[in-house]
């Protein structure tokens, strides 16, 4: 799957308006404000993402007052909001897929947790792959000077910490599960 435009714009428009209804300016700005280094869209690209889950039902508009309008979210935008969240970016590394992976990490809390540990483990799974990459990488680097070996050594640990404490988090997500089943099991 390619991380596209498309897709990312759905899911911090649907993920924004998942929690309460929010006004159309608040889905702007936050959306434009959740990750300005890896996708900063343009309203155009965060009103044409509202308007196509409006017109395909997932959101809907409700007029309150004079002029004041709200967006809330429909049980098919709850649906289609997990379906994104589970949506496999793909191997290739690029910004748009790092975009989608971090907004679907940090949309996690808003997931049911069997949902939350498949998106776990696939970005798990991802990290120890660019890892190792990485790794096999830098053994055939051409050049290890200062500033490459400085290079390779911070890329290295941003990947391991990653690695950590996803594993730290799939392991909670794992002990919700057991204790979850084990409830079921008593009641």
């Amino acid at each position: 799957m390619n991380a596209s435009v498309t897709t990312i714009a759905d899911l911090a428009v649907l993920g924004v308006v998942q929690r309460s209804s929010v006004q159309p300016d608040h889905i702007r700005s936050a959306v434009k404000g959740m990750f300005p280094d890896e996708w900063l869209p343009t309203a155009g690209v965060v009103n044409a993402a509202v308007e196509r889950a409006v017109s395909v039902g997932h959101l809907s508009v409700r007029h309150s007052g004079s002029l004041e309008i709200t967006i809330d979210t429909t049980d098919a935008g709850r649906a289609q909001f997990r379906a994104l969240l589970l949506t496999d970016p793909g191997d290739a590394l690029s910004p748009a897929v790092r975009a989608l992976e971090a907004m679907q990490f940090c949309f996690l809390d808003l997931a049911d947790t069997r949902t939350a540990r498949k998106v776990l483990n696939r970005i798990r799974r991802r990290t120890k792959q660019r890892l190792m990459a990485l790794r096999r990488r830098t053994q055939q680097c051409p050049h290890a000077g200062r500033y490459a070996s400085l290079w390779i050594s911070m890329e290295t640990r941003r990947l391991e910490t990653s690695a950590q404490l996803i594993n730290l988090v799939c392991s909670d997500v794992e002990h919700e599960v057991k204790d979850a089943g084990s409830t079921v099991a008593i009641s």
